[in-house]
């Protein structure tokens, strides 16, 4: 018997969340969209239950700008690109 079982369905805020990490990654000259372009997008929804919970702990702002200063350093580049296997 076959599997008809389609998985589970996008809802519009995944679909925006994906699409933001494409354009972050596309914004950032890099080559792949990664972990860590998906989760500044989450980040940046503010709509988001993580975003809202880490908002009670730490400032988003503070860390936005600490992921993208990551994000765009040589140290950053240089190791992403060895990843690139790694699905």
């Amino acid at each position: 018997m076959e599997n008809s079982d389609p998985g589970p369905i996008h809802t519009p805020r995944y679909l925006r969340t994906i699409t933001a990490a494409d354009d972050l990654a596309r914004r950032m000259g890099h080559p792949h969209a990664g972990a860590e372009h998906l989760f500044l997008a989450l980040l940046r929804d503010k709509n988001a239950i993580p975003t809202q919970i880490l908002s009670t702990k730490i400032d988003l702002d503070d860390l936005d700008a600490e992921i993208v200063a990551l994000m765009t350093s040589a140290g950053y580049l240089r190791s992403s690109s060895d990843d690139e296997t790694d699905p």
